[in-house]
């Protein structure tokens, strides 16, 4: 995939997951008596303040919803309960007229058949056409994820904190981008075994090794970046060190790298020398009715391959990088991993 000319914004991400509380908004919806509760101030805080019941049946529901699009929530019990009975975990979001099914759903909560029956990470895939609001009781300007179970709990879940969730980020603004990058990983190679020699019925394929999952992918790309923008740390993002201050890191920089799964199942190993660090990023283009771009997780930068300068009018920046990680189209930032 190449790009030439384009604008837009980047994300540099690293692995520390923020739990983002900024204008959340929680609501519980009881089936039994069709009313809506709000539990924002008590699902915010990691005290001993517990939401209670989310689900008494089936039909119940917990909205959870913030001011931005987010791809990942934590559920912490803390002093709380635990699920029992509650069956599999059902995930939707509100498209503009009806509330459907998420995408490439995740349950890190769930506990043989249960759900909300172990701390963990509900993530997804941002939905092209997610709109807020999705109940005349919720918020019009926030955007909801709902979760219900498929089953009436025997022991009906609470929580400490259940919120969208993050990783710390660096963001730049660019223009006049030369962009290359691949937009998925190869599969697997179908090797032909022939019955000695000739085709017949015997004849068959057999699965190749795996190593075209895991070879590191080249992305690259070449950038103004607005003056007004603090550009001084950007090399500092990509190589996941440590900048505390308000337009960086705000903990210590942890690597991406072995967070995803290339083949679906397993996580992918981390590197020998631990002082490489690999970081995701998050590239949006302006233009067009949604917002479009792609994530890179698990990139490593080298050193020797990226360049900063600067004039009277202009930073022009130059990366170069390897993708060892998923690779994902997005429509809005947020990490999963």
């Amino acid at each position: 995939m190449n790009y030439t000319g384009r604008k837009g914004k980047l994300r540099i991400y690293d692995s520390a997951q923020i739990i983002d509380t900024t204008n959340l908004s929680v609501f519980i919806y009881d089936d039994s008596e069709g009313t809506w509760t709000e539990k924002s101030t008590e699902a915010s805080a990691d005290d001993t303040s517990y939401t209670g019941n989310f689900w008494a049946d089936a039909g119940d529901k917990i909205a959870v919803g913030t001011d931005s699009k987010f791809a990942m929530l934590q559920f912490l019990k803390g002093g709380g309960v635990f699920a029992v009975g509650s069956g599999v975990l059902v995930a939707e979001y509100y498209n503009g007229s009806s509330i459907v099914a998420l995408t490439g759903v995740v349950d890190g909560t769930s506990d043989g058949t249960d759900c909300l029956a172990a701390d963990g990470n509900i993530t997804f895939k941002i939905p092209i056409d997610w709109a807020a609001g999705g109940d005349a009781n919720l918020s019009s300007s926030k955007y909801y994820v709902f979760l219900s179970p498929t089953a009436a709990p025997t022991t009906p879940p609470s929580a400490d904190i259940l919120a969208p969730c993050d990783g710390q980020y660096f963001e730049i603004a660019f223009s006049k981008m030369d962009f290359s990058g691949p937009i998925g990983r190869p599969k697997t190679e179908e090797v032909l075994v022939l019955d000695r020699g000739t085709h017949s019925a015997h004849s068959h394929y057999i699965e190749g090794d795996d190593s075209p999952i895991y070879e590191p992918l080249d992305i690259s790309w070449s950038c103004l970046l607005d003056d007004v923008y603090n550009y001084t740390y950007i090399l500092t993002a990509l190589q996941c060190g440590n900048f505390n201050n308000s337009i960086g890191w705000t903990t210590t920089g942890t690597t991406s790298k072995g967070t995803t799964k290339n083949d679906g199942s397993n996580l992918n190993p981390a590197f020998v020398d631990s002082a490489k660090k690999a970081v995701n990023i998050q590239v949006l283009w302006d233009g067009g009715t949604y917002a479009e771009g792609f994530a890179y997780y698990e990139v490593f930068f080298p050193d020797d391959q990226q360049t900063i300068g600067e004039s009277d009018t202009e930073v022009p920046l130059s990366c170069k990088g390897a993708v060892y990680g998923v690779i994902e189209r997005i429509h809005a930032f947020g990490v999963r991993y």
